[in-house]
């Protein structure tokens, strides 16, 4: 099973049936699932015995502020650091003719870590300066032993401090509802886990949260009240002009227009006098104005 990392949307199941099948089956299955950092590639190369050349590829989407990385080599840490230099890299547009690469040489024999980061500094964009700032996780670290003689890379480890591992528990990123859901929620108001904020009904889309769905209902009472109003006003006005001058019918249609307008004038104060409890009295927790 793959995923393809340049679209982020697609899985691959490749079925092999026996050894005479060579061919894979490919299907495509709609999933849900979270990625939560991309990972680069990272080549090491040794030139010599004393220079390191650091090269990154796999450009994610958007600008060069989104494909930048800080490499950083360093020897000891605290006051014991003998060495801690890092440098900017670029990663370039697909058929770039001169890539960014982070080059340190002159290296004295001792044993370095090499770690790759995000850079946050976004204003340093060019390659070799020193000046750049990573983030505080690492993508990898490569443990690094400098010889007389040689150069030797091991210990790859990818998220070497388990930060991005232990940010995707299933209590920190639950699997989002599907349909009729139209809204996540991560996390709610208590600090639980959060899930549907709303979904879509035969009346609109509706909130889950209570002062939410409150809202809504009234702003479908008060649409509907506004509906009816207009309703009665062309039925009455319709039948003052058939009532021919009749006194009987002119009263009957003046009190049932009077009846709708004070009903609809009612239902609007009831909603202000709500909104001046809840918001402004009782202080409610998600009643705003």
């Amino acid at each position: 099973m793959e995923i393809n990392t340049a679209t982020q949307k697609r899985l691959d199941c490749k079925n092999y049936k026996g050894s005479s099948d060579k061919a894979p089956k490919t299907y495509d299955v709609s999933v849900d699932f979270y990625i939560n950092h991309f990972f680069p590639d990272v080549n090491l190369v040794k030139a010599g015995n004393k220079t390191l050349t650091v090269s990154i590829s796999g450009r994610r989407s958007g600008g060069d502020k989104q494909n930048n990385y800080k490499v950083q080599l360093k020897q000891g840490s605290g006051k014991d650091s003998h060495y801690d230099e890092g440098r900017c890299v670029v990663v370039p547009q697909s058929g770039a003719s001169n890539p960014d690469k982070a080059t340190f040489d002159n290296l004295k024999a001792g044993t370095y870590e090499l770690r790759v980061r995000d850079q946050v500094n976004e204003g340093v964009q060019w390659y070799g300066n020193s000046n750049c700032s990573g983030s505080d996780w690492a993508f990898y670290s490569y443990k690094v032993d400098v010889t007389d003689n040689d150069i030797v890379i091991s210990d790859k480890t990818i998220d070497p401090d388990h930060i991005d591992v232990n940010s995707l528990n299933p209590g920190a990123t639950p699997t989002p509802p599907g349909p009729p859901c139209t809204k996540y929620i991560s996390k709610a108001n208590d600090g639980t886990n959060g899930g549907c904020g709303s979904f879509i009904s035969a009346i609109g889309t509706l909130n889950t949260d209570a002062p939410g769905l409150i809202r809504r209902f009234f702003e479908i009472m008060l649409s509907l009240a506004g509906g009816l109003l207009l309703i009665i006003i062309i039925t009455t006005g319709y039948r003052l002009m058939v009532s021919q001058g009749n006194p009987e019918a002119i009263k009957g249609v003046r009190e049932q227009m009077t009846s709708a307008i004070v009903g609809f004038l009612f239902l609007i104060f009831s909603l202000v006098i709500l909104e001046i409890i809840g918001v402004d009295i009782l202080h409610l927790q998600g009643f705003v104005r």
